[in-house]
């Protein structure tokens, strides 16, 4: 479980399961390396590249949006959280698609001098986020927790059948 957690980058990619193997097993050596990227700063303009990327690799249909009244400097491991719980969200909205529907989505970056949040917005069939259970650890660990976890970190996630569902995370500085 802990390796298909580190490899989920690559789960929708074309690879074979060594690559995948070997992919998880870096992410996990990163894991527990001390890091020299403590002190590294993102500005906004990388965070949505990173971004931009993601929606490339993951589900190029994606609309992105941006709007920047400002930037705030961005710890590298608050951008990479910011995209990895993007990730999963992208993910979900892949992964729990109805089967013949063609669904829309939106990833929306919005940035100010002190503040970033990113949703990722899908028109799907939503669900009972009350009834997700508790083994499922997609919304509350790989985004919520892993957002939460960062000073100044926060996450949401809403949804309700029929109507599609919103994940949100933001970092204020």
């Amino acid at each position: 479980g802990t390796l298909r957690a580190a490899s989920l980058g690559l789960a929708t990619a074309r690879v074979d399961s060594a690559t995948m193997a070997a992919a998880a097993l870096d992410r996990l050596a990163a894991l527990v390396r001390p890091s020299d990227d403590a002190q590294t700063i993102v500005g906004a303009d990388e965070l949505q590249d990173r971004l931009r990327a993601l929606v490339t690799a993951l589900a190029p249909t994606t609309e992105v949006r941006v709007t920047a009244v400002g930037a705030p400097k961005i710890p590298e491991e608050v951008a990479l959280a910011i995209t990895e719980a993007c990730g999963e969200a992208l993910r979900n909205s892949i992964l729990h698609a109805p089967a013949g529907r063609d669904v829309s989505r939106t990833l929306r970056m919005r940035s100010t001098p002190d503040a970033v949040e990113v949703t990722v917005e899908d028109d799907g069939d939503g669900f009972d986020t009350s009834r997700v259970p508790p083994h499922r650890l997609g919304i509350a660990r790989s985004i919520v927790a892993r957002m939460r976890a960062l000073p100044g970190g926060d996450a949401a996630v809403r949804s309700m059948v029929g109507s599609g569902t919103t994940v949100s995370v933001s970092w204020r500085a």
